[in-house]
């Protein structure tokens, strides 16, 4: 937004600079116009075109964001939750002829220091080397403000964003040319 307000007032800082940012509205919702007021009328209507539409499913990224933004913002978000998705066990060092029972503790939030799995063998095994490759999900618990959107995985929201942001940056400079 800064660098074409300055395209356009052809100086820098540009008019209006400290109040300058992207709105990004809720669907049906104004675009709040007083933080683009200073750009030409091609820019502004190019941005409210680019705003989250509930019946395209256009700009949803862009909501899910700025959801998360407020609630950062206003620190609603208070509690979150780490599970195991999947994870690899390799062990090495096991005594011939000794098993290895491997219990996964799945269902459940992980804390930190907390076991997600445990090793029982049915013999000492003083050495028995445990290597884990885990994957987890972690999701937001609590402070997501906003009516029947759910927050995408995080690297579906991550490849979502940079898909419409860049869509949504190419657009704007076409309209400020």
């Amino acid at each position: 937004m800064y660098a074409i307000a300055v395209h356009e007032a052809g100086r820098t800082p540009p008019p209006d600079h400290t109040k300058l940012a992207f709105p990004i509205a809720e669907p049906g919702k104004p675009v709040a116009s007083w933080r683009i007021e200073s750009l030409s009328r091609p820019v502004q209507d190019q941005i409210a075109g680019e705003q989250p539409n509930d019946q395209t499913g256009q700009g949803m990224a862009l909501l899910v964001l700025n959801r998360i933004v407020q609630a950062d913002k206003h620190r609603l978000v208070t509690a979150t939750t780490a599970r195991v998705a999947t994870a690899q066990i390799e062990l090495s060092n096991l005594v011939p002829g000794t098993e290895c029972t491997v219990t996964w503790h799945r269902g459940h939030g992980v804390d930190e220091g907390e076991r997600f799995l445990t090793p029982k063998t049915t013999a000492p095994t003083p050495n028995l080397g445990v290597s884990v490759d885990a994957d987890f999900y972690v999701s937001v618990d609590r402070g997501w403000d906003g009516p029947d959107v759910d927050p995408p995985p995080l690297q579906d929201l991550a490849k979502g964003l940079r898909a419409d942001v860049g869509a949504v940056v190419d657009r704007l400079i076409e309209a400020a040319s």
